[in-house]
């Protein structure tokens, strides 16, 4: 018989299975050590609480564990704080939770919330012990509740579901903090005194390591960390121990399923839940890729109201949904009278199988994660140029749900996709940030003047090039030359500008300037209201050194005859190699290379991979176009110990400031066969605009060399645009290839995939390789370590 709690549960398998290894960390815990380590957290959580809930965070480790089991123990509420919060978001949980202290591993924090003894009387009234943080339908964050007893519960679901024994060994491959991990992993574990193995899974590539090592049985997880553990090593088989894999908060494919089969040799069962009431579907093959699932054991369901079968779902549970803690305060789950609660989505069921058809209101699944478009949307608002937001979920590729931001922006004002990606990052979890964003002109309305969405374009659209296309596609970068060239630009960048006074400014002929107008508008750059005409996207600090490229590349480096001469003499043999490139592209190509998108560049990948942090302040820059990073580290270390390294052929570039005294000829300008990085030197090694420069006969022995260069805890970085895997064309991904022909005619030939870039470092000797995307730019950053 089990316990009702958590850490009753541990005790349990303590007195009966003392030596049994609870959990799989660096180090084994057996269920003996755990309880005496529990009762010891329990009474100093209950010397420090501060009379009042507390707030947990922290990754996936011993501590995590410990403490939310300590906090069970002595009856203390627990608010799991997501990963990957904000500290607004924080700040907004602790009030509303009126949480008294913060615990992260041995770090105890007191919290001084307003309304801390106000909100203590709702937690006794809502008789919860945890609380998960949910996106509410007003756009404001609330705790769904649980009680301990409906946690204990699900863990006996999955134990009878899966037929688990001690014997078993689980892998949390997501956070703790999320419901579904919780449940399917801590809860299943104890639940069987089965082993949980714990680890800060930060690549497919490591948690794959860890599945086959740890000899893992049983694996909960999410439909992107299936698909990402399918296309391990190319898909080649592996043996492994798996024999559960349930994917939780998304659809299985058929064709999802066959790939982790052919890798893994199991194909993927799913589950369908909540976090107010756990998981209440699963489902096993065959049935998991044509449905959502069968009630789980001890679970209820029914559809209400049913018409053609499809209805909304409602569950029954011997451990009912408490409800939630707002902002107002403690609000009752609205139990039917026969206790029965509406999961809030609509499903049909055949023959006991029960499959999700549809949302019943506007929220999003991402990921497992229920997320109210509300909450975006008024972050978004608290942008000074939006003036209407509408988010909404979209589909993405592989069938799952994506958020997808529409923006009105306010008249005179101007904002970029990137600002309103970083100003959302400000404050809300990097899940909630929209994958699809339209600025739009107008929004359509219905009677009642709402924004109404249905007809609007696809942020993905297909961009198929016809010839006819292709013939006249010229002639908008010629045009856009000839505006910069005029200083039409200029003037446009101030909005809204009389005709007669941008002829009159620029000493053009009015009716010929508004021939040219009318094309720029035709292609989406230029608009006009009755006040005149502007920019549809303001100008920035890049386009005009861009701008100046372009006009020089189509008089050398991309004309007819230079692109004849290279497809008729080879990739070998090009006047590129041959040193005679003149000054006036090398400036040009500068002043592109070191702009704003270099920048840009420069401090998403500072952010992403902590560089300027302490511990990451000794790197190496290499590439053809230096020195960004630099620059911008040096603002933020005191001082930095980052060297440089140019890359042959001309023209290597460094970039510095215009009132800095050139480092050019201290600065070593080395061909790839020349680059030997001293041995464990850096924490960091940073190679930009390069790596299409390195002949694949080379990669492995200069990958190795990087790679001997970092420190133990070193990363290898490889930003640059790569050509797409899947060989598609569209909006997104129709960047590089533009590009192809820059790299035909002055270079890098090696044309690569990400794909290929991380073969060749694994078969270099690298480990934890994988690669982020940099915002909306169409940038990869590949990373490494040794």
């Amino acid at each position: 018989m089990s316990a009702d709690r958590l850490d009753l549960q541990l005790r349990h398998w303590a007195q009966l299975k003392p030596e049994h290894v609870f959990l799989s960390t660096g180090t084994q815990t057996t269920f003996s050590e755990m309880e005496a380590q529990v009762e010891r957290c329990a009474q100093r959580l209950k010397e420090n609480c501060g009379g009042g809930p507390v707030l947990l965070a922290g990754v996936n480790d011993e501590s995590w564990v410990l403490n939310l089991l300590g906090a069970l123990r002595s009856r203390i509420p627990v608010v799991l704080l997501p990963q990957g919060w904000t500290q607004h978001e924080e700040t907004q949980l602790i009030e509303q939770a009126g949480a008294t202290l913060r615990i992260e591993g041995n770090a105890l924090q007191a919290l001084h919330p307003k309304r801390a003894s106000e909100r203590m009387a709702d937690w006794e009234a809502s008789g919860a012990s945890l609380a998960f943080a949910t996106s509410g339908s007003t756009g404001q964050p609330r705790l769904a509740l649980r009680s301990a007893q409906s946690l204990m519960a699900e863990g006996e679901r999955y134990h009878t579901l899966w037929e688990m024994t001690s014997a078993d060994v689980l892998a949390a491959a997501l956070p703790l903090s999320h419901a579904y991990t919780l449940g399917a992993s801590l809860a299943a574990a104890l639940a069987a005194g089965a082993t949980l193995v714990l680890d800060d899974f930060i690549s497919p590539r490591r948690l794959g390591r860890v599945l086959t090592e740890k000899h893992v049985t049983i694996l909960p997880l999410v439909g992107p960390v299936a698909r990402s553990l399918s296309r391990l090593d190319a898909g080649q088989p592996v043996s492994s121990r798996l024999r559960m894999a349930m994917v939780g908060g998304g659809v299985v494919t058929e064709e999802m399923s066959r790939l982790f089969e052919a890798k893994w040799g199991l194909p993927l069962s799913q589950n369908y839940g909540s976090s107010e009431t756990g998981a209440v579907l699963a489902s096993f093959p065959p049935h998991s890729v044509t449905g959502t699932g069968f009630p789980m054991p001890g679970v209820e369901c029914r559809l209400s109201d049913a018409v053609d079968h499809t209805s909304q779902l409602w569950v029954r549970l011997s451990n009912p949904p408490l409800g939630y803690m707002t902002e107002k305060g403690f609000e009752a789950a609205r139990l039917s009278p026969d206790g029965w609660w509406p999961m809030g989505d609509l499903f049909r069921c055949d023959d006991g199988l029960y499959t999700l058809t549809g949302r019943l209101g506007e929220q999003i699944r991402r990921g497992g994660r229920t997320i109210q478009p509300r909450e975006i949307e008024r972050v978004l608002l608290k942008h000074a140029a939006v003036d209407e937001a509408v988010v909404r979920g979209g589909m993405d590729a592989d069938g799952q749900e994506c958020i997808e931001a529409h923006i009105l922006l306010k008249p005179e004002s101007t904002a970029s996709v990137t600002e309103l990606r970083e100003h959302t990052l400000a404050y809300l979890a990097s899940y909630k940030c929209p994958a699809r964003w339209h600025i739009e002109k107008e929004f359509p309305r219905t009677w009642s003047s709402k924004p109404s969405l249905k007809q609007s374009t696809d942020a993905v659209e297909k961009a198929g090039l016809t010839v006819f296309d292709a013939l006249l596609s010229h002639r908008l970068s010629t045009a856009m030359v000839t505006a910069e060239a005029t200083g039409l630009l200029d003037e446009l960048a101030k909005k809204s500008v009389p005709l007669e006074q941008l002829a009159e400014t620029l000493k053009l002929d009015a009716e010929a300037l508004r021939l040219f107008l009318r094309f720029l508008s035709s292609m989406g750059v230029a608009s006009e209201d009755a006040r005149g005409f502007g920019l549809v996207e303001a100008g920035n600090r890049w386009w005009k050194p861009a701008i100046a490229l372009e006009a020089h590349l189509q008089e050398t480096w991309l004309t007819a005859e230079a692109l004849s001469e290279v497809l008729k003499g080879g990739l070998n043999n090009r006047r590129f190699e041959q040193g005679r490139t003149d000054n006036e592209f090398a400036r040009r190509y500068r002043d592109a290379m070191c702009g704003a998108t270099q920048a840009s560049v420069a401090r998403h990948v500072a952010r992403l991979f902590k560089l300027n942090s302490r511990e990451a302040k000794r790197g190496l820059e290499i590439g053809r176009g230096i020195g960004i990073l630099t620059k911008l580290l040096s603002q933020q270390l005191a001082p930095p110990e980052i060297e440089l390294i140019a890359l042959a052929p001309a023209p290597a570039l460094i970039c510095e400031d215009e009132n800095q005294e050139s480092r050019s000829g201290a600065i070593p300008v080395l061909a790839w066969s020349g680059i030997s990085p001293a041995q464990g030197r850096f924490n960091w090694i940073f190679v930009v605009n390069a790596v299409h420069w390195l002949k694949p006969s080379e990669a492995k022995t200069v990958f190795s060399r990087l790679l001997a260069g970092l420190s133990p805890a070193g990363q290898l970085l490889i930003a640059d645009m790569f050509l797409p895997t899947d060989g598609e064309t569209n909006r997104t991904n129709m960047i590089p290839w533009i590009f192809l022909l820059d790299w035909m005619t002055h270079g890098g030939t090696n044309l690569l995939t990400v794909d290929e870039v991380e073969e060749q470092l694994r078969a270099s000797g690298a480990v934890e390789v994988g690669h982020r995307s940099l915002g909306n730019l169409p940038w990869q950053v590949i990373h490494a370590s040794r």
